[in-house]
C-alpha cells in the first residue's frame, strides 16, 4: 500500500492518497481538489472514493471539486457529521470566514468493518473533536488514518462547536490502547508517528484521565 501526503488547503490539512497496484485510489480529508488531482494525473491515478474522518471545512474543501472531475466518486462520513457536507455553517466554514460549496450525495460510514476502492479497513467512531469524527485502521498494513483525534504529541481540538474535552480524551486513550502495537499514525495535520511513540510521549495520553 502506497501513501501520499498531500498539504491541502488554509489549515495544511494532511490528505492522503492511497493507492496499490491499480489505478483507482482512496483519498482521505481532501483539503482542496486541485492539488489532489495534479498528483493524480500525473501518476496515471484516479480517485475510487474519499473517506472523511470528519466535517470540518478544512477537511472537506477539495470534495465538491473532486465530484466534478469523478462523478459519481462515493464519498463516506459518519453519520453525527453528515450534516456538515450540506451546511457551510455547520462544518465551521462560516465561522472562520471560508466558503462551502454544499455536497448533497454521500454514504454514511459507522463503526466496523468496511471497504471502498478494493480496500478493505475499520472504522473506529473517535468523536470529541467533532460528534462524528473517525479513524480508519488498515490493520494488515498496520496504518492508522486519525484524523483530528490524535497528533503526534498532542490532539485535535475540542473547544469548537460539537467538541467535547472528556470525550475527546475518551477516545484517544482507546484509540492508542485498541490499535495493534507497531501501528503507524497518519493525522490529519502535523508529522506521522506512531503507537509506542505516542503512549509513551503524548502528555493528553499519559497524565489525563477521561
Amino acid at each position: 500500500m502506497k501513501i501520499k501526503t498531500l498539504p491541502c488547503g488554509p489549515l495544511s490539512v494532511n490528505t492522503y492518497i492511497v493507492s496499490d497496484t491499480a489505478p483507482e485510489c482512496l483519498v482521505i480529508d481532501p483539503g482542496a481538489d486541485v492539488p489532489v488531482t495534479r498528483y493524480l494525473e500525473a501518476n496515471g491515478l484516479s480517485c475510487a472514493a474519499i473517506l472523511v474522518t470528519h466535517g470540518h471545512f478544512d477537511h472537506i474543501g477539495g470534495v465538491p471539486g473532486l465530484l466534478k472531475r469523478y462523478p459519481g466518486c462515493p464519498v463516506y462520513i459518519h453519520p453525527d457529521d453528515a450534516p456538515m457536507l450540506s451546511d457551510p455553517r455547520a462544518c465551521l466554514a462560516s465561522y472562520f470566514g471560508r466558503s462551502f460549496e454544499p455536497v448533497s450525495d454521500f454514504r454514511e460510514l459507522n463503526e466496523g468493518a468496511a471497504s471502498a476502492a478494493g480496500f478493505s479497513f475499520e472504522v473506529l467512531h473517535t468523536p470529541g473533536h467533532s460528534p462524528g469524527s473517525v479513524s480508519f485502521l488498515f490493520a494488515p498494513s498496520g496504518i492508522l488514518f486519525s484524523g483530528d483525534t490524535v497528533f503526534q504529541c498532542s490532539v485535535g481540538r475540542s473547544d469548537l462547536p460539537g467538541g467535547d474535552e472528556i470525550t475527546l480524551l475518551r477516545s484517544v486513550h482507546r484509540l492508542l490502547d485498541a490499535v495493534p502495537d507497531g501501528t503507524v499514525i497518519y493525522p490529519g495535520h502535523g508529522p506521522e508517528t506512531d503507537k509506542a511513540y505516542e503512549q509513551t510521549h503524548n502528555p493528553y495520553y499519559l497524565y489525563y484521565s477521561p
